[in-house]
């Protein structure tokens, strides 16, 4: 909460599915009026053209209590803002 509090910030997502299981933890980041943005970076699958920014979208749009605010706060899908997506197979 001192961190909320401090100062406005941005809120990268990396590697999050954002799922219920920490809504109390992102409502409260999220809801704060610090926060002055929600940069989302997704994974792009490499042979299909694919993206998961909207399943994460719809993810985090359950732990905003204004959804207005929401929209103004997700910065919009930009493809250079993929992240790549470790294979940890030993085949």
């Amino acid at each position: 909460m001192r961190f909320l509090n401090s100062d406005h910030y941005q809120v990268f997502v990396i590697g999050h599915s954002c799922g219920l299981s920490d809504r109390t933890m992102f409502k409260e980041i999220f809801d704060h009026n610090n926060c002055i943005s929600v940069k989302i970076f997704h994974y792009t699958n490499e042979k299909t053209g694919e993206n998961d920014f909207f399943d994460k979208s719809i993810n985090l749009s359950r732990h905003f209590s204004d959804k207005g605010r929401m929209r103004k706060l997700v910065v919009e899908f930009n493809p250079a803002d993929a992240i790549m997506q470790m294979n940890n197979s030993t085949t």
